[in-house]
């Protein structure tokens, strides 16, 4: 039952993203990066951007069967960066390891609008879809 919620929030997610994504420059006040998570992983799964200093920053924490979109800051968009999706044990018994994440290639706001991420138990299943900018 949980699995199809999360199939139907999925699809209305889809949906909701599926409108072509704005030119570059054409909200210059608003170059935030949106990042939509469905979470199907088993724990909650915390989401980071790594900068291309490597320092690590918190964008937030998607609780697991959540639909959740967290924004990547237009401070660090504006540069080369990478997302991790890291799950998260709520146990000290929990067989998920800090080496377990879920990475992208290096994005920045020049090329990318907005990244949708479905985030299944096991992570080589799981897929990141990036929508880029339309170029005039």
């Amino acid at each position: 039952m949980n699995r199809m919620i999360t199939g139907a929030f999925a699809l209305a997610l889809a949906t909701a993203v599926a409108a072509p994504a704005p030119a570059a420059g054409s909200n210059p006040e608003n170059d935030e990066i949106e990042v939509y998570v469905v979470n199907s992983h088993t724990v909650p799964v915390r989401v980071f951007a790594e900068d291309a200093e490597g320092r690590i920053h918190s964008l937030g924490l998607v609780q697991r069967g959540a639909v959740t979109s967290v924004e990547v800051p237009a401070k660090l968009a504006s540069t080369e960066y990478r997302l991790k999706f890291v799950p998260t044990p709520v146990d000290a018994f929990s067989s998920v390891s800090a080496e377990d994440a879920l990475k992208t290639a290096l994005l920045s706001s020049d090329r990318v609008r907005q990244v949708t991420v479905w985030i299944e138990p096991t992570l080589d299943l799981s897929d990141i879809e990036i929508n880029e900018v339309v170029q005039n």
